[in-house]
């Protein structure tokens, strides 16, 4: 873990030095918890669902697999992949369980599996648990109330208190509202954010309910409002991107936007949005229940909880940016994402929307692959082309 935080601190150092404060602000809160952890903090491993508001309350350390995985990767240091998952598991899944086996991470206290979206994740956290025999805490669709409450009870009986359901209602709100905010600033100036600094924010949805995603969130809004003074809107092809970006090529978007006259003005991984926490008014005494009542309530308002009401925000957003192009980069070997293309091919034709699919690895870059770059250079070019032989402006 030595070398994972020394490459973290010279991420920030570097990130600070090119003004791009709330990424810095974001490893910066990291490091801390790695830091923690390396000193011999207990933590969890959780899969991307888990809230975060309920870990909030405790003092124990948490780690979401796609988080540190994407850490490791983009720093250059993930050398291989496991060989105890079968070859046709997500390479996410993979490459953490790859850490488990190197030592690179100390075992966790408890698993805490979500079985949505991702049933690979789940999968992994079963494994992980018949191997090294480590607790595990399933979170099942079918029975969401019932076994959130369940996970509440667990961690109250095993570690001690860090913020009241109030406080950490108040935070969660407060980050939930600077996120309003910072998508209402985008939409009234498309592009005015960098998606491929959004791309490596959005996990920042882990946090809610602390001081650091709430700050990360501040320093962003702040940083996005002195920009939009001297914004001026251009006459750019505008593109939307699905999915995720190589974490080993984490610069694709800025790269594209180098060689073509085009701006990426938007992110499917940042549509999170959840309902607020209860008002903190509301948690006095006995109504402190309604912070776990509407646990369940929050978390099936998650982006990926409802392929349709996904599709849905993603039009509704694609149609006000007024985007020409829809890419979707989908994850290889991925459960979940694939089956979802037509269901957002459809919707987008019927908006007048062009989408395109590329595939690649996102984390382990394969010998034969077609360079991610190229193939969506050509997807570019081709549906530019087709918009100026439909008599559309040009773009430049």
């Amino acid at each position: 873990m030595d070398n994972l935080l020394h490459r973290l601190d010279l991420t920030m150092r570097l990130l600070k030095s090119k003004g791009q404060e709330p990424l810095a602000q974001y490893i910066a809160g990291q490091q801390e918890t790695l830091q923690r952890i390396r000193e011999g903090a207990p933590y969890l491993l959780c899969t991307y669902y888990f809230p975060p508001e309920l870990l909030q309350l405790y003092d124990v350390e948490a780690l979401y697999i796609e988080r540190i995985v994407g850490l490791v990767v983009s720093t250059g240091l993930l050398e291989g992949l496991s060989s105890f998952l079968s070859p046709t598991t997500c390479s996410y899944q993979r490459a953490f369980a790859y850490l488990m086996e190197q030592g690179m991470l100390p075992m966790p206290r408890y698993l805490f599996s979500v079985d949505f979206p991702c049933g690979d994740a789940a999968g992994m956290m079963e494994r992980l648990h018949e191997r090294w025999r480590i607790p595990i805490h399933h979170i099942r669709k079918q029975f969401l109330k019932h076994d959130l409450m369940a996970a509440a009870d667990l961690l109250e009986s095993r570690f001690p208190r860090k913020r009241s359901e109030g406080e950490v209602s108040r935070l969660y709100n407060q980050a939930k509202d600077y996120k309003r905010r910072i998508d209402a600033l985008r939409l009234r100036h498309p592009g005015i954010a960098d998606s491929g600094e959004m791309l490596k924010l959005f996990t920042v949805e882990n946090d809610f309910g602390s001081k650091k995603a709430l700050a990360v969130l501040q320093t962003l809004y702040h940083s996005l409002t002195r920009k939009a003074v001297d914004w001026q809107e251009r006459n750019e092809f505008r593109i939307l991107w699905m999915g995720l970006i190589p974490l080993y090529d984490n610069n694709l978007l800025s790269k594209i936007e180098a060689k073509l006259p085009v701006r990426f003005v938007w992110e499917e991984m940042w549509m999170f949005d959840h309902p607020d926490c209860p008002p903190t008014a509301q948690l006095a005494g006995d109504m402190r229940v309604l912070f776990y009542s509407q646990m369940a309530e929050r978390l099936c308002a998650s982006v990926f909880y409802d392929a349709k009401v996904r599709r849905d925000r993603l039009v509704a957003i694609a149609a006000r940016l007024k985007v020409d192009l829809v890419i979707d980069m989908l994850q290889r070997r991925c459960s979940f994402l694939p089956p979802a293309v037509s269901l957002f091919h459809t919707a987008l034709e019927k908006e007048g929307i062009a989408f395109h699919t590329v595939t690649a690895d996102v984390v382990r870059k394969h010998d034969n692959d077609k360079p991610l770059l190229d193939e969506c250079l050509t997807v570019i070019k081709d549906s530019l082309k087709s918009r100026r032989g439909r008599g559309d402006a040009e773009f430049g």
